[in-house]
């Protein structure tokens, strides 16, 4: 390892959240794999799981094994995630003591957080709105009007989803919570940068775009912090438009 990847590994194994923003051929992905080794060698995480584009999966086990050729890998399939065969591949994933899990990102979004995350999840989005629109409301500035009432607009929206949510049988598949990872490590992680957030700020490049993609890795990441573990996200490119997208990164690999 180079110095440059020998400094991050110490990143990862000192801190819950890291933000690897090496440039293309620096060697990210034998950073992952070396941080996430070292970390289950001295008992910091127990089962990592790799969050990569599907196209990566394969390479990114040949990767794992060039540099530590004995150790246990597996690596989810999207066949394997098909409806049918779905709960085997989950019971796979939490059954056996994996020194790493690959995924990729469509695999990924399909294994479910538990019903009480999401609503943790919706009731502190429904928070924040609140701060924001009475910090807004205090200001007295009429160019705020319509903010505001965009807020409004949301949090009602929040509020019937949440509502939902607590009307919803229970859902008898094994969620992520389940399976006993204790550390992402999520490469290309620009593919998740669209997050949304709410703010007081009226100005351009201040306004938080939306996707299920992100919100469901974000819920993930909140629950491995909030375990004391670890979650590492790795781009080339963490801004590509605006500085909300580096807040963005900044909120899954710590808090804000």
């Amino acid at each position: 390892p180079r110095d440059y990847q020998k400094n991050v590994v110490a990143r990862m194994v000192f801190n819950n959240g890291t933000l690897v923003a090496h440039g293309v051929g620096t060697g990210k992905t034998s950073e992952l794999v070396i941080g996430a080794h070292q970390m289950k060698k001295i008992g910091r995480i127990k089962k990592p799981m790799f969050v990569v584009p599907l196209n990566k999966t394969s390479d990114f086990r040949e990767e794992y094994l060039k540099i530590y050729p004995t150790s246990n890998v597996l690596v989810i399939s999207d066949k394997e995630a098909e409806a049918a065969k779905r709960s085997r591949m989950l019971a796979q994933i939490a059954s056996n003591d994996w020194d790493a899990v690959i995924i990729g990102y469509s695999t990924f979004g399909l294994i479910p957080v538990s019903a009480e995350t999401q609503r943790e999840y919706i009731q502190n989005q429904i928070n924040e709105i609140e701060r924001v629109i009475k910090e807004m409301t205090t200001t007295d500035k009429r160019n705020t009007v319509s903010f505001v009432k965009q807020l409004e607009k949301t949090k009602k929206s929040l509020e019937a989803k949440l509502s939902a949510l607590l009307k919803k049988p229970k859902d008898t598949t094994m969620s992520f919570e389940e399976l006993g990872i204790d550390a992402l490590f999520v490469d290309e992680a620009h593919n998740y940068k669209n997050l949304s957030y709410y703010t007081k700020l009226n100005v351009a490049g201040a306004k938080g775009s939306e996707s299920a993609r992100a919100e469901d890795l974000y819920m993930k990441s909140e629950y491995i912090r909030d375990k004391n573990g670890v979650v590492v996200l790795a781009t080339a490119t963490p801004i590509t438009n605006t500085v909300s997208e580096m807040y963005n990164m900044l909120r899954y690999v710590g808090p804000y």
